[in-house]
Formats: structure tokens, C-alpha cells, sequence
């Protein structure tokens, strides 16, 4: 009997430390294990802003994406990390995805990626209700009032034409808009802030806030990359010897609602800001949000001795010197006439 009692409280260490092995294999090949090893499709979970720890894993649970869940917990106890699940889509790939995996990308918001994209051209206006409908971003309240005054952005400017930079900007869900104003913002000015100090020589501006303006107009009057630095040679020479630009898409910007469709003689005569027919010099502010490559135009133009151009129907332009040289172009590409 004693030597049964000995045996006995030997064997007992034995059996703990294996329920202690095993308990830490389960553990292990929780963690470890793909979840959704047995799956052919991803499968996307959402953690919606203000979704605690413990929530996250009973919704997981109930899913069939977490088998023990209170695994789970002890992870983040551990971690102490239980506060810092930030809030996003979350991608859980079948054969790759662990839960290990779905809680480190959780933990530094490494959620699935939307994006909303701002074309070259594309004016603020445009930016704004493109950023207002996406629905993956968090969308600030109290939409009417001014956009710049919420985002408390620091421009050197009253106004926000021209000074966001048009390209695809990528985001987890529920990320605050004002970030992609920020981050448009931010980009337009590294991207002007470059270029400028690797402008040409003897250029006429003033400052870079005109730059923009110029490449506004760029960006308006032709999408070939080749014309471009024509393109803003023929403004810089007409700047120069005091002639109206005469820019049909800056009077259409400045008719704003009033432009239907199509230039009118009434349109050309219509009084703003903007109808470069009847003001000398450069608009007040940009037209449009302009691409680099109008911006490199810009402040790169070709030296040339044309003071017109006008669209061939094709995309293109054909420049002159004179006057009577774009008449002749006028009659051949826009009234037909050899």
C-alpha cells in the first residue's frame, strides 16, 4: 500500500506536465493554424469602430472563425492589448490567414484597402463629392461648412483650387476623409515644392501659387504630354507682350453652373474673374488640380515664337507664329475651309 502511495505521487508531476504540454500544443496550433484551412473563398470580417476585444471574439466565434475564443482573450491579456484593436476590414485568406495573423493586423489596422481616386483635371469641386460618396471613409458632419476651416489645414492660400494633388489615394475603412484632404494636400505641396527648385532659368513667376495657375491652364487646354511645354511657351510669350489668353476652359470654370454644354458669343462676353477674353494677366486662382507633368510643363516651357493654337479634332494642336497663320488653321481644322 505505501509503495502504491509513493508510485502514485510520482506519477502525478508526470501527468501535469503532460496536460501542460498538451494545453500548450492546443494553444500553439490554435494560433498557428490557418483558419480557414478547409475554405476555397476569403472571407472578409468586419470590426466595426468601437468594437471591444471580448466583442471582436465572440463575433468571430459565432462566424466559425475562432473555435476558442477565450484563447483569444488570453492572447490579448497577455499582449495588453485589448483597447488597441483598430477598427477596419480585415481579409482572412484560406490556408495563410492565422489567428495570430488576424490579431497582429488588427492591432496596426493592416485592414483591406479601399481607395478613391482623383483624376488630373478634375477640379476641387469634383474632389469633394468623389470623397463625400466613397462609401469606405469616415465622413465628417456638418458637411456645409468650409472644408478648409475642418481639416485645419494650414494653406498659404484662401482657397483650395489647384492645391490638392489629383492621384489614387488608398485607405483602410473607416479612415477619417479629412486624412485624404490632408494627404492630397500634403502631396501637391512636396510635388510644387520640388519642381520648383528645379525650374528653368529667367522664368516670370512671381511665386508658385502662379506656377499652379499656369499649369491649371496646362492641364485644360491639352492632355498631350509632348504640348504641354508648348502649350505653356504660347502662355508665357502671350504674358509677356500683354495679350488676353483668351482660354476658353478658364471662361467655362468662371461661368461655373451657367456653362450648358457649349461656348456661346453671350458666354465670351459674360463678365468674371475668370474670362481671360476680357482680363489681361493670369486668372486669380488655378482651374483645375493639375497633374506633375503640367506642373513640369510649366515651369519648363519651350522656347518658341507661337502665339496661338488651336485643336486639330485629334487631340492635338496646331501652333503659330501670326495671326494670319492661325486664321489659315482656324479655317482648316475648325470651319473646314483649305
Amino acid at each position: 500500500m505505501k509503495f502504491n502511495l509513493l508510485k502514485g505521487k510520482k506519477v502525478w508531476p508526470i501527468i501535469f506536465f503532460l496536460i501542460f504540454v498538451l494545453f500548450f500544443l492546443d494553444i500553439f496550433y490554435f494560433f498557428f493554424t490557418p483558419i480557414l484551412s478547409h475554405r476555397d473563398t476569403p472571407v472578409v470580417y468586419s470590426l466595426w469602430p468601437g468594437t471591444s476585444y471580448w466583442k471582436s471574439a465572440n463575433q468571430l466565434h459565432s462566424r466559425g472563425l475562432l473555435s476558442r475564443p477565450s484563447y483569444w482573450l488570453a492572447l490579448g491579456f497577455l499582449e495588453g492589448n485589448l483597447k488597441n484593436l483598430k477598427a477596419g476590414d480585415y481579409q482572412i485568406s484560406p490556408g495563410v490567414t492565422t489567428p495570430h495573423q488576424l490579431l497582429s493586423q488588427m492591432l496596426v489596422g493592416k485592414g483591406v484597402l479601399y481607395s478613391v481616386t482623383i483624376p488630373e483635371g478634375w477640379t476641387f469641386a469634383q474632389m469633394k463629392e468623389a470623397i463625400s460618396k466613397n462609401p469606405y471613409l469616415k465622413h465628417m458632419e456638418n458637411a456645409s461648412t468650409d472644408i478648409l476651416s475642418r481639416l485645419n489645414l494650414i494653406i498659404k492660400f484662401k482657397y483650395p483650387e489647384g492645391y490638392f494633388f489629383p492621384e489614387t489615394y488608398y485607405f483602410v475603412r473607416w479612415t477619417p476623409e479629412e486624412k485624404v484632404y490632408e494627404k492630397a494636400y500634403q502631396t501637391m505641396e512636396e510635388k510644387i515644392n520640388t519642381a520648383w527648385l528645379a525650374r528653368a532659368p529667367d522664368l516670370p513667376y512671381n511665386n508658385q501659387e502662379e506656377v499652379l495657375i499656369v499649369a491649371s491652364l496646362i492641364e485644360k487646354e491639352t492632355a498631350q504630354h509632348d504640348e504641354r511645354p508648348l502649350v505653356a511657351g504660347v502662355i508665357l510669350n502671350r504674358l509677356k507682350k500683354r495679350m488676353y489668353l483668351q482660354i476658353d476652359a478658364c471662361v467655362i470654370y468662371g461661368l461655373q453652373d451657367n456653362y450648358r454644354g457649349k461656348l456661346t458669343k453671350e458666354d465670351l462676353k459674360t463678365e468674371t474673374a475668370y474670362n481671360l477674353y476680357l482680363h489681361k494677366g493670369l486668372p486669380p486662382t488655378p482651374i483645375c488640380l493639375p497633374s506633375f507633368d503640367s506642373i513640369h510643363a510649366a515651369l519648363h516651357p519651350i522656347q518658341t515664337e507661337s502665339l496661338f493654337y488651336v485643336s486639330r479634332g485629334d487631340g492635338t494642336h496646331q501652333f503659330s507664329k501670326t495671326l494670319k497663320e492661325h486664321q489659315t488653321a482656324i479655317n482648316k481644322y475648325l470651319r473646314h475651309k483649305t
